[in-house]
């Protein structure tokens, strides 16, 4: 089992914010942080077989605008879920 997050600075959206030239992304538009759960199984039913078996859950802060109040919301979405199945075998 694994777990991932991952955060954007503030200076990454402001106009001035991160190099020369900078042109900053709008914070209502795009995500500042996130985080995923990964679940995963290994089977080896012989020497020079393995299975492996992947579920992928992600989600990411999203920011919008309530249309009725103009005032900027944040909430937590699910962006991603997946099952990821692999073998591999060695010759």
């Amino acid at each position: 089992m694994r777990y991932s997050w991952f955060s954007v600075d503030d200076l990454f959206f402001e106009e001035d914010g991160l190099f020369a030239d900078w042109q900053a992304v709008a914070k209502d538009r795009y995500t500042d942080g996130g985080n995923a759960w990964i679940l995963a199984l290994n089977w080896y039913p012989e020497q020079r077989i393995r299975v492996m078996a992947n579920w992928v859950w992600s989600s990411a802060k999203a920011s919008f605008f309530d249309n009725d109040q103009k005032n900027l919301s944040t909430s937590t979405v699910n962006i991603e879920e997946a099952f990821l199945l692999r073998l591999q075998i060695e010759l």
